[in-house]
């Protein structure tokens, strides 16, 4: 009877430790991924003070610089775009469903935010077109 009941503990105990190894692991995949999206938001906070700085320095520039800044920022957005969904696939992956809000609201405020720099880009076009 007491091997028995020592047996059952072991097992229980190896068990408890198993699963103490998993959450390990999906904590690790949870800061992995965690870093991943802040690089990426910086690296669109930057893309975003970048064309910002573009803007700025080429504002007496007519058509030309318009139609650069356009395509300059369609390639950032297919670039956002296809980051984005490989973000969302790590995202499904990883199943931590709480910081993937967070995260996923931190994107697209940024998103709209570099949405809003485009529309007023186009507005700037649209007046320096009026000129």
């Amino acid at each position: 009877m007491t091997i028995a009941a020592l047996t059952h503990a072991e097992n229980a105990l190896k068990e408890i430790e198993e699963r103490n190894v998993m959450l390990e692991k999906n904590q690790e995949q949870t800061k992995s991924l965690n870093n991943n999206l802040q690089k990426y938001i910086k690296e669109l906070e930057s893309k975003r003070d970048t064309e910002t700085k573009v803007v700025t320095a080429r504002e007496d520039h007519s058509e030309k610089f318009v139609s650069e800044a356009v395509k300059v920022l369609e390639e950032r957005l297919r670039d956002r775009e296809a980051a984005y969904k490989e973000l969302e696939e790590k995202l499904k992956r990883s199943g931590v469903d709480q910081e993937k809000h967070v995260l996923l609201n931190k994107i697209d405020s940024k998103d709209k935010r570099i949405s809003f720099l485009d529309s007023k880009l186009t507005q700037l076009g649209d007046e320096v077109d009026k000129l």
